[in-house]
């Protein structure tokens, strides 16, 4: 079980890494899948792409985060650790996670008020 969590902790963490990469460039294409999507920045591929590249650094913290988790998960696999310190390290990382996504939200909305506001004035 430990080592299905590991992976997937891995596969996250690389994943959000890319897609910090990819919005940090400006290359993300608007997606139902994944970035920030919300009425504000679902608007056209301009505003999309202006509001992930603004909460780039979020995916790289979360990627961050879960590689940090994957490797603590292998850690208490292979130590035999006790469980309670296993859960609290866990139930910490994806506040944290959570936290941070909260964080991009506010972020990414407030772009796209700005970048409305912006087109409005022209």
């Amino acid at each position: 079980m430990f080592w299905l969590l590991a992976l997937t902790f891995c596969v996250s963490a690389v994943v959000l890494t890319a897609l910090g990469v990819r919005a940090r460039a400006g290359t993300l294409a608007r997606s139902h899948l994944y970035g920030v999507r919300t009425r504000g920045t679902m608007v056209d591929e301009e505003t999309y792409a202006r509001s992930n590249q603004a909460v780039w650094w979020g995916y790289v913290v979360q990627g961050g985060i879960f590689a940090v988790e994957a490797v603590m998960t292998v850690f208490f696999a292979l130590s035999g650790g006790p469980d309670v310190i296993f859960i609290v390290v866990i139930v910490m990382g994806m506040f944290i996670v959570l936290v941070v996504a909260a964080t991009q939200v506010l972020v990414a909305n407030r772009v796209a008020r700005s970048t409305e506001a912006g087109e409005k004035s022209r």
